[in-house]
């Protein structure tokens, strides 16, 4: 199961996800190297690097029985 919860307040946005996968910490994810050319890098891995791009804090709190 996830859950999504988006909440604005003023000029943020703050995006909650919730899930029950195991931890895993995006912030310690090696970034891939953007100044190869296209043919040369490994098919995928952007996400994570897209998403440290837009956003301007990431919080990874515990819950009870290691969810996120």
């Amino acid at each position: 199961m996830i859950q999504v919860r988006v909440e604005r307040d003023g000029d943020r946005l703050a995006v909650r996800v919730r899930d029950e996968t195991p931890l895993f910490d995006p912030t310690r994810h090696p970034l891939p190297d953007v100044t190869l050319p296209l043919e040369e890098r490994r098919l995928g891995g952007l996400g994570i690097f897209l998403i440290r791009q837009v956003m301007d804090e990431v919080v990874l709190p515990r819950h009870a029985g290691g969810r996120q």
